[in-house]
């Protein structure tokens, strides 16, 4: 079953004001401070690129050694400001979303293991007290994105490790999310080789196998590789 299927009937759902309450205050957050603030230059740089009028000159244009940035969020902020325009604002709302969405999965995860206490308390610790996540929340960078795609990573790593066999669907939506991992940060292949190694620890002490996701996770981390070693040449340069 994939991951859509496994949320846990046991959870109230008044218990949901948590996630709700929480999503609204990161997005109230991000347009209180955005109003105080201009761009900084890596907003800029989030900004030129998203903003180009044609697709086709942006994808070029993230060659480009100034940004070494793989091109999910680009591509996905491109479609953003189609639709809501390329404005401080709605840029840096674009991250936040992405930030409601990591909260709202990462708690539903957690809840469907522990209790009610112990997934808000430390949900609601890891987001709404973390000075790195809060700055985040209100700058136009591909981070929110980021955090969302891995916090995709972290429930579909939970739904597998409760199967006794992976389908198919299982399968390519693994693959789909750690391809988005990796197409959104640098260094996304660490993150994804993190669930990897995890699942690899999960066999080893378990019943129940998995291997044809470890190897079609192989798959997604070994075409990376080269374009990973052209992205750090650049950023040294």
């Amino acid at each position: 079953m994939i991951f859509t299927k496994r949320l846990s009937s046991s959870i109230n759902k008044w218990e949901y004001t948590i996630p709700i309450f929480a999503t609204l205050s990161l997005i109230i957050s991000c347009i209180i401070v955005s109003e105080k603030k201009y761009f900084w230059l890596d907003e800029l740089f989030s900004f030129y690129l998203v903003n180009d009028k044609s697709f086709a000159h942006m994808m070029v244009a993230l060659s480009d050694k100034i940004n070494n940035a793989p091109p999910l969020y680009f591509i996905l902020g491109w479609l953003w400001i189609k639709l809501f325009s390329a404005t401080e604002l709605t840029l840096r709302l674009f991250s936040s979303l992405g930030m409601c969405t990591a909260f709202v999965i990462v708690w539903i995860t957690l809840r469907r293991t522990y209790n009610f206490w112990s997934a808000s308390i430390g949900t609601l610790t890891a987001f709404c007290l973390s000075s790195a996540i809060l700055e985040q929340n209100t700058e136009a960078r591909f981070y929110g994105l980021f955090i969302a795609v891995c916090s995709f990573g972290l429930v579909q790593f939970d739904a597998i490790s409760k199967e006794k066999s992976c389908s198919n669907i299982s399968i390519f939506l693994n693959i789909c999310i750690h391809t988005a991992i990796i197409y959104t940060h640098v260094f996304g292949f660490l993150y994804s080789g993190a669930i990897f190694s995890a699942l690899i620890i999960r066999d080893k002490y378990s019943r129940f196998q998995v291997s044809r996701v470890h190897g079609l996770c192989q798959g997604i981390g070994v075409h990376r590789l080269p374009l990973y070693f052209i992205k750090l040449k650049s950023a040294v340069l």
